[in-house]
């Protein structure tokens, strides 16, 4: 998997110049930040991988912009928490001084709130997301951000679940 998108900002600024940093120094900075805070307060951090679901409508494919779908992401998580695209419909989440067991409370909450929150489509339609998520704890045996976001990939792999059923329109 490459991370190299621009991102956009937590305000939703996604034209600002000041903003066109890739995503992976920006996650290579997080990355670097929590294993810091690991190293001097033995604080726990994980990542989570996110893959939303794709559906197919009888009227077409459901479209959505990285943007809309991003700014709902980034929305759902606290303010020391930090999410980014990886690219297609993938996410890529940091989650603080959270370890596996309350990263598992942590995804159920933020599949929750995504899924009852309606999207803006390109098409001007409202829908609901459901996505399937691969979660891995930082350790010292990790080593790597490769391995860390490997574990998560595996770990998604291993759960092949998607929380709610699928895209439906919102009434």
């Amino acid at each position: 998997m490459r991370i190299g998108r621009k991102a956009n900002s937590r305000s939703g600024d996604a034209g600002s110049p000041a903003r066109a940093i890739p995503v992976a120094a920006e996650v290579t900075r997080t990355w670097q930040r929590s294993v810091a805070r690991y190293g001097r307060l033995e604080e726990p951090f994980s990542l989570m991988l996110i893959v939303l679901e794709e559906v197919d409508q009888p009227d077409g494919s459901v479209e959505l912009d990285d943007h809309t779908l991003l700014t709902c992401l980034r929305g759902t998580v606290r303010l020391e928490d930090d999410v980014y695209p990886l690219g297609g419909r993938s996410f890529l989440a940091f989650f603080c001084n959270v370890n596996f067991p309350v990263g598992e409370l942590v995804a159920f909450r933020l599949a929750t709130a995504v899924s009852a929150t309606p999207l803006v489509t390109t098409a001007e339609e409202r829908v609901f997301v459901t996505f399937e998520y691969g979660l891995a704890e930082w350790d010292e045996s990790i080593g790597t951000l490769a391995n860390l976001l490997a574990s998560a990939h595996r770990d998604l792999t291993k759960r092949g679940r998607i929380y709610k059923s699928k895209l439906r329109p919102a009434g």
